[in-house]
């Protein structure tokens, strides 16, 4: 990583640098209000050198009304110069809007939506940077604003607070079998021979 403050100055400078090595990642949707936007394998390939893990959980797979339907969470990992970066995002389709009678699409589509929402999340690069960087426009960041990061142990100290330890009782000085047994009134109670 260079000599910027933030995780996210980092990712915003790469995403310039890669405006101008290879603009084919880079596009723009809408008909109304046309938006310059990066493709999910842009973002990947931003995030490429830091990425620790992806996980995809398949979360819904069946048939909603007349189409079949599926919904993915992708979790995603990175780690910037030792800090780690958690991010999970949610991604959906169905046959119905990718047009693609292959039953397996919409798992696709589903788990591409949600690893590009995903990096985007975790790398704060939201829209409106993306917008700065195809207008040409300088993106600079002092401070990480809205990144994921988690820098915390697994077990964070306060939030789990550890009571002194108890000692254990005495033993105790006859086995309870022979412990004498007592009514209420002092009187002994009869034995009883199982």
């Amino acid at each position: 990583m260079s000599d910027t403050k933030s995780v996210q100055a980092e990712f915003a400078r790469r995403a310039v640098a890669l405006r101008k090595s290879d603009p084919a990642f880079f596009y723009t949707y809408g008909k109304k209000d046309p938006k310059p936007d990066l493709t999910a394998d842009g973002y990947a390939r931003i995030a490429h050198d830091y990425i620790e893990s992806i996980t995809f959980e398949t979360i819904f797979y069946g048939i909603l009304g007349n189409t079949i339907a599926a919904a993915v969470k992708c979790t995603i990992v990175l780690n910037v110069n030792g800090r780690r970066i958690v991010s999970e995002d949610v991604g959906e389709a169905s046959t119905a809007e990718t047009r693609v009678l292959d039953r397996n699409a919409p798992i696709r589509f589903a788990a591409t939506r949600a690893r590009k929402r995903a990096l985007v999340h975790a790398m704060g690069l939201d829209q409106s940077v993306i917008v700065e960087i195809v207008n040409g426009r300088s993106v600079v960041y002092g401070e990480d604003y809205d990144v994921p990061i988690d820098d915390g142990p697994d077990v964070l100290e306060g939030v789990y607070r550890f009571s002194p330890r108890i000692e254990k009782p005495p033993e105790a000085a006859r086995p309870v079998s022979q412990t004498p047994r007592h009514s209420g009134d002092g009187s002994k109670l009869p034995e009883l021979n199982w």
